[in-house]
């Protein structure tokens, strides 16, 4: 679907890609996929990332125990630099809604967790700068100093106005 977006220049504004396991492993064990290939499709989907004309976000949600090893930080790097994302949003597994099936609480990291590994993930990306966090949302965003996009999705000066 993303290659006929880009094919269509029917692209959003802003696209996410959601990516919660580094390697294929630990994505069959997380993600459970429906088809054999979706590794093959996920490396696909990453690659396509950089080819479009848009804002491109990157969200990693962190689950305790799963994907928040040391050893997984250079293998998210090298995934998140095949995407040419923008942003970079880390946030921790929230124990809501249809989790509560598959995951406890304790799989939830703390707010310095989640800062620390981002840190460590975002410098083994690229060129990222820290943004913002919300310790309520267990969630910290970083933004590609060489992108060719704008930070704010209104310029400040339409803001004011």
């Amino acid at each position: 679907m993303l290659k006929r977006l880009i094919d269509e220049d029917s692209l959003p504004h802003q696209l996410y890609l959601s990516m919660n396991a580094a390697d294929e492993s630990t994505f069959i064990e997380i993600n459970k996929p429906f088809y054999r290939d979706s590794w093959r499709r996920w490396l696909e989907s990453l690659q396509l990332l950089s080819q479009a004309n848009c804002r491109r976000v990157i969200r990693v949600t962190f689950i305790r125990g799963k994907n928040t090893n040391q050893e997984f930080v250079p293998l998210f790097g090298k995934l998140i630099g095949l995407s040419g994302a923008d942003f970079l949003e880390f946030k921790s597994y929230m124990h809501v809604g249809r989790s509560y099936t598959r995951l406890t609480a304790a799989e939830m990291l703390a707010m310095d967790e989640v800062l620390s590994l981002a840190s460590r993930i975002a410098k083994s990306s690229g060129p990222f700068e820290y943004l913002d966090s919300s310790p309520v949302s267990l969630v910290c965003v970083y933004r590609n100093v060489d992108s060719r996009t704008d930070r704010w999705l209104v310029p400040q000066t339409q803001k004011a106005a």
